[in-house]
């Protein structure tokens, strides 16, 4: 057979296509059972806009973002006939009960783990008010500051994937992996030679990957592949071919945690365009860090909760390092933000970060579709003086959301906010870093989808050497980007293009 056309029959027969055409079968048949009941369309018709009617009322009045409510209440009242049929689908923000009635309990079981130290909270508020007020908000959600604890930054994938491949290689009793997507290649091929030759060393090894980021890069059941090397493993919510908004709560962590005392974190996957051994979009950007002490603590907890709500298995809380036994630099908070949360925690970091810079605040994120929350908070602080720069790539890896995030260029450069755009590639880095006092460093975008639907990670750093790295490394970014202006070529655009970009920033949150 030749390769074009084992190829074509790979892509043909590729889950993502069989799940594809199961949903279209699903789709055809509801719009089948429609067309039957057409002798009692006034009925049907009058059935579907008093639900979409309720449920427009409902939605008005729920607990929510309010950008995106307005971005399903457009289709609902457009559309009556589906549009209530479709939000109870897709559109609902919540995810499985059990899976967050499961994690708010290890939760509540685990506080006493990881409770805030107030020695600790004392010392960060004598030291800075401001980060103190921020560091508490983040702690009453169960993911307390410490100290002990020393951080490198990596400005790269290819640095992070060395320093953790000489870490794992090191590790006496657990390695926990959680990321959304690995793929078949170099990148993964080495870390799992790695992880087969812990496992049989004895290792506890295990390995968490999302169902819908792997959908297209891992074989059918990888977790039994994996089982059989000694590693123990598990899809987080494998995709199913049915019409759901469950698959709308994806695991979109990037974390390792090794013996309990080492941590890695940041935007790169397992996969070799992380680290540029293959090329996708241009050259590939992006960052992590590597997190070593007392606060490796909270990342054991956030993967070994996960861990628990995905097999439903009970499991020992591994504190790691304690404190005293590692001298630290600065103060460290990890956190995670979790969908059936009522505040997002991954979102409260961000603007409390945005609203306390006074010298600068500079951002490097791949997508740049935020709400009118967002949007306010970046033109204040641009228009109070701060010298606010927002870094996004000049290489899309989706046109529609590039689109939408070129659509907000205007309003901030016109409140003063600068912006650069990663000429070389994609810029996929996820980073804030304000005033050389503190910085951010995770696996959230700047998105609704990534702030509120999705399970993220991030590092919240002050007060340390690793604040100044991060800066130094976008200031090194800036001379390889292009500028925005407001004459710039990518804002004079025609008036379909302008239209398409309103259109697109208008339902953002649904991206």
């Amino acid at each position: 057979m030749r390769p074009a056309t084992k190829r074509a029959k790979s892509i043909l027969f590729s889950r993502a296509v069989v799940m594809a055409l199961m949903l279209l079968v699903q789709i055809l048949v509801l719009l089948l059972f429609i067309a039957r009941l057409s002798r009692y369309f006034a009925v049907l018709y009058g059935g579907f806009v008093l639900l979409s009617v309720v449920v427009a009322v409902s939605l008005v009045n729920a607990r929510g973002n309010p950008s995106y409510k307005m971005a399903w209440l457009i289709p609902i009242l457009l559309l009556p006939l589906f549009g209530g049929v479709l939000y109870l689908l897709f559109g609902r923000p919540r995810m499985r009960y059990g899976l967050a009635g499961y994690l708010s309990r290890r939760l509540a079981a685990d506080s006493g783990s990881l409770a805030q130290d107030p020695s600790v909270q004392e010392r960060l508020r004598e030291t800075d008010r401001d980060l103190a007020a921020e560091a508490r908000v983040v702690a009453a959600q169960g993911w307390p500051v410490w100290e002990g604890t020393q951080t490198r930054y990596f400005p790269s994938g290819e640095a992070a994937f060395a320093a953790m491949k000489e870490a794992l290689r090191a590790a006496k009793r657990s390695i926990y992996l959680e990321y959304y997507l690995i793929g078949e290649g170099k990148m993964w091929g080495e870390i799992l030679g790695i992880l087969t030759e812990k496992a049989a060393a004895g290792v506890d090894v295990r390995v968490l990957y999302d169902g819908f980021g792997c959908i297209l890069t891992l074989p059918s059941l990888y977790d039994r592949a994996l089982s059989k090397r000694g590693i123990r493993s598990h899809r987080f919510l494998r995709v199913l071919p049915i019409l759901s908004g469950l698959h709308n709560n994806r695991d979109h962590r990037k974390l390792t945690v090794i013996d309990g005392e080492i941590a890695f974190v940041g935007g790169y996957n397992l996969a070799d365009e992380y680290i540029n051994a293959v090329e996708r979009f241009g050259h590939w950007k992006d960052a992590g860090l590597e997190v070593r002490g007392a606060a490796v603590r909270s990342f054991s907890h956030m993967f070994l909760s996960l861990w628990g709500a995905a097999t439903e298995e009970s499991y020992r809380f591994e504190g790691g390092m304690p404190p005293s036994e590692m001298p630290g630099e600065g103060f460290v908070q990890p956190y995670g933000s979790d969908p059936f949360a009522d505040t997002s925690v991954a979102a409260s970091v961000y603007l409390d970060l945005i609203r306390h810079a006074h010298d600068y605040l500079y951002i490097s994120t791949p997508y740049l579709v935020i709400d009118h929350t967002f949007e306010t908070a970046l033109i204040l602080a641009a228009k109070s003086g701060t010298d606010v720069r927002i870094f996004t790539p000049h290489v899309p890896d989706k046109w529609y959301v590039h689109s939408t995030t070129r659509a907000h260029y205007p309003r901030l450069l016109e409140a003063g906010v600068r912006i650069f755009e990663y000429t070389p590639g994609f810029l996929h880095a996820k980073l804030m870093v304000s005033d050389d006092r503190v910085a951010v460093v995770g696996s959230v975008n700047l998105d609704y989808r990534s702030l509120c639907l999705l399970f993220e990670c991030g590092v919240w750093v002050a007060h340390s050497d690793t604040v100044l790295a991060v800066r130094d490394d976008l200031l090194r970014t800036m001379e390889v980007c292009e500028e925005i202006t407001p004459e710039s070529g990518i804002l004079r655009t025609g008036v379909l293009a302008r239209l398409t970009r309103t259109v697109l920033r208008l339902f953002a949150p649904l991206m």
